[in-house]
């Protein structure tokens, strides 16, 4: 037999997915023609040909080939082969490939299936929300998981904002049944002051119950509640409690009583609480004496800029400005 081949077996390991390609070069000795026929054992085996009947040199005939992996399963072992019929000889060339398990690295560890990825995002949320939205995501699910693939598609679509991502990653998890959902809730029942005659800052405790995103937007509904922020994430969190401050503004307090409340919303919570500000009419009277000597003193300096501009003479600006000390006195007195 004077049918040579360049390489005796296909023998790869692979990734999921991806095609395995190459060359069958076909030789022969003391003779410069060949015909043959190529058959293969399943059709995932693709030829460039399948026969030939004509002159070889010496570089010898090539077939290029391609194997098809679509479908399989990371750790699937694929077995065929290509036979050669020529009248120079037969030879069967065995195909195996190995499709290897294309992990998700992590800094727990390689990240294999879902159940991995839930125990990272337990132990560190935010580096899970990172993986998340990575290509390399797709590795974790098996070709018998589609519906759990499926919801994964969905919901990594949530992009746009640091809210919106982590809000992804909760929800596919609540949606495969791999966690709660986050609740949160006020430590205090409410807030109430009494008579005051200045700015105050208060500060309330939110508590959150089981692991996941806490982030939340807050809102006031009352003009006297001047909030520090409105948005809140993982960061704001001490364990299981993060601390909400905001101001009472005294000089948007109407006499008597003075309604208002917090409203939290985050993925699975709509909660508020109220803010009681009591203000009586003494109380309205010194803060209403308060709000005159700022007046005074925000006048006393207009005037003195106006005269830096030569906006007025120094006799008027004199007399303007005895005027409003003499206002701020009568107010200290008072």
């Amino acid at each position: 037999m004077s049918l040579k081949l360049e390489i005796k077996k296909i023998d790869e390991t692979c990734k999921k997915g991806e095609p395995v390609t190459g060359t069958l070069v076909l030789y022969v000795k003391d003779t410069d023609h060949i015909a043959f026929m190529l058959r293969v054992s399943h059709r995932r085996i693709q030829l460039s040909r399948t026969d030939y009947n004509g002159p070889v040199g010496e570089e010898g005939i090539g077939v290029n080939y391609e194997i098809s992996t679509f479908g399989f399963d990371q750790g699937t072992v694929f077995k065929g082969s290509i036979s050669v019929i020529s009248d120079q000889g037969e030879a069967r060339i065995p195909v195996t490939l190995s499709i290897v398990r294309d992990e998700l690295s992590s800094s727990q560890g390689p990240i294999r299936n879902l159940f991995h990825f839930t125990n990272l995002a337990k132990e560190n949320y935010e580096e899970a929300s990172r993986l998340f939205y990575t290509d390399a995501m797709d590795r974790i699910f098996s070709d018998g998981d589609r519906d759990t693939y499926f919801k994964y598609r969905a919901f990594s679509g949530l992009t746009g904002s640091d809210y919106l991502t982590h809000a992804g990653v909760e929800e596919f998890l609540i949606e495969t049944n791999k966690k709660s959902p986050v609740l949160l809730n006020f430590a205090e029942s409410g807030v109430m002051e009494r008579s005051l005659t200045e700015d105050k800052e208060i500060s309330v405790t939110v508590r959150k119950s089981g692991w996941g995103f806490p982030g939340f937007s807050l809102e006031a509904d009352a003009d006297f509640i001047e909030l520090e922020k409105s948005e809140y994430g993982s960061e704001d969190f001490e364990g299981n409690f993060a601390e909400i401050r905001f101001t009472i503004k005294a000089d948007k307090l109407h006499e008597g009583h003075n309604f208002g409340s917090l409203k939290l919303a985050s993925l699975h919570t709509n909660i508020s609480i109220p803010v009681f500000v009591d203000l009586p009419s003494d109380d309205r009277s010194r803060r209403e004496k308060l709000i005159s000597k700022q007046n005074a003193i925000l006048k006393l300096k207009n005037e003195l800029i106006r005269k830096r501009i030569r906006e007025s003479y120094e006799a008027e600006w004199i007399e303007q400005s005895g005027k409003l000390i003499e206002r701020l006195m009568e107010r200290d007195r008072n």
